[in-house]
């Protein structure tokens, strides 16, 4: 299925279907219904292509992708665009696609976060080469922990910290954000540096890396 998919707006999600099955020579009586139940859709709506919304778009790309019973889903973003609600119901899809129709199923897409909640293997791809490729548990085993301080100043913070710490692995996020990895018994102290400077600290969160951080160590992304 690609990014955005396409069909023809003047018919329904049934007649579309039929279309593709006479193309693909789908023979099996009830591979349209089979289809669109599995997505969602209902096979007797008249409702037209051109009205759906576009999480119904991406459920109806989805069933024509399936309409043949293939062992092997190739899916381009089948999340694009979609709000809150549609993501998670086209995740729903694919899971019990996977792990209830036994599909094995291969996606592109550059939202990790969603990603990540879904693939059991992974491949990062920068410029048209594979860097890792890896099960996504002994991805997450490889996560680092760090404390991030929400600040008023992160440059004179950068200062302090440099000044003040010899080894201490941190990055700058953004204007804001200033991350420091491994958990010890100086986040006290730092947040009493940082105010002892003269700069303010709004939040500090101690948590794991995502996958999103994961890649942006790997490619290089998280010194921009």
């Amino acid at each position: 299925m690609i990014e955005t998919p396409a069909f023809y707006s003047n018919l329904s999600a049934r007649e579309n279907l039929e279309l593709f099955a006479l193309i693909r020579g789908v023979t099996e009586k009830n591979a349209i219904e089979k289809s669109l139940d599995l997505v969602g859709l209902d096979s007797n709506s008249n409702k037209t292509f051109a009205s759906f919304s576009m999480g119904m778009k991406q459920r109806l790309g989805i069933a024509n992708a399936i309409l043949h019973e293939p062992e092997v889903l190739i899916l381009d973003e089948p999340t694009n665009g979609l709000d809150p609600i549609g993501i998670v119901e086209v995740r729903n899809i694919l899971i019990d696609l996977c792990k209830n129709y036994n599909k094995t199923i291969l996606i592109s897409s550059h939202i990790l976060s969603e990603i990540e909640k879904i693939v059991d293997d992974i491949a990062f791809i920068e410029r048209g080469k594979v860097l890792e490729e890896s099960s996504i548990g002994d991805i997450k085993n490889r996560y680092e922990k760090y404390t991030s301080y929400i600040v008023s100043d992160v440059n004179n913070s950068a200062r302090v910290l440099e000044e003040s710490y010899k080894s201490l692995n941190y990055i700058v996020i953004d204007n804001h954000e200033i991350r420091v990895f491994g958990l010890d018994d100086r986040t006290n102290r730092i947040n009493k540096l940082l105010i002892n400077n003269g700069i303010d600290v709004f939040q500090i969160t101690t948590q794991n890396e995502s996958l999103e951080d994961y890649f942006k160590k790997l490619t290089g992304g998280d010194k921009n």
